[in-house]
């Protein structure tokens, strides 16, 4: 939704990664004691059947969480009434306050509401699932949604004058602490976490998967800034 390149002079290209160690994926989420049930079949069936009347509680268009929502609404068809929310935490109380129905977060915005029962988790991003205690929530592959990019890549990125000899010596120094038991259990406190350890590019690979979906949206929202 911005112009980078005009603005000051840089792209995609210019990120010179180091090494990605961690990533943090995004909880699909509703309200608890929602009228349609507590899975994701429940809900797709009551929003296809009652269009716009789901209250999809959103941070506005431009943000990461926001277009996750909105390329899962795209796949199954959906249209929700949406409603702008504020930033994370507060979108999340909205809806465990039962405010509001639904929305994306990461897990740290999630826990403390799922562990008063006030929310259902119904999706977790990706291909992997979640670590405990959230393993036994469905990951967006095993509901079909192929090729799911969203959610955090965690890593370290240089500027792109540092010399690739160096470039490369930190990524053999952070990706033998990211390898590291004790390291990789300290992590793992975090909720939500999975480790997982990707170069320099891969993690471009990442990213560029994750704009070439994003695009599209922000085209069709009239929110991009190419045409």
């Amino acid at each position: 939704v911005v112009d980078m390149e005009s603005e000051i002079g840089v792209g995609l290209d210019d990120l010179n990664v180091v090494v990605s160690t961690e990533q943090l994926p995004y909880f699909l989420y509703q309200r608890a004691d929602a009228p349609w049930g507590d899975r994701l079949e429940d809900l797709i069936a009551y929003a296809q059947a009652n269009p716009g009347t789901v209250r999809y509680i959103s941070g506005g268009i431009g943000g990461a969480q926001d277009a996750t929502m909105k390329w899962y609404l795209d796949r199954w068809d959906l249209t929700v009434n949406e409603i702008i929310g504020g930033g994370g935490p507060a979108r999340a109380l909205t809806v465990a306050s039962g405010e509001g129905d639904i929305t994306v977060s990461p897990p740290d915005l999630i826990q403390p509401h799922w562990e008063a029962g006030r929310v259902d988790l119904l999706m977790v991003s990706g291909d992997t699932p979640a670590p405990a205690p959230w393993d036994q929530v469905p990951t967006s592959a095993s509901k079909g949604i192929e090729g799911d990019p969203w959610g955090q890549t965690r890593g370290i990125a240089v500027s792109p004058d540092v010399p690739e000899e160096n470039r490369a010596w930190l990524e053999q120094l952070f990706t033998t602490a990211a390898e590291t038991p004790g390291f990789q259990e300290k992590r793992l406190t975090i909720p939500g976490l999975q480790v997982r350890i990707l170069n320099g590019e891969e993690t471009i690979a990442v990213a560029q998967r994750a704009y070439d979906e994003t695009l599209p949206i922000m085209q069709a929202l009239g929110a991009s800034w190419i045409e």
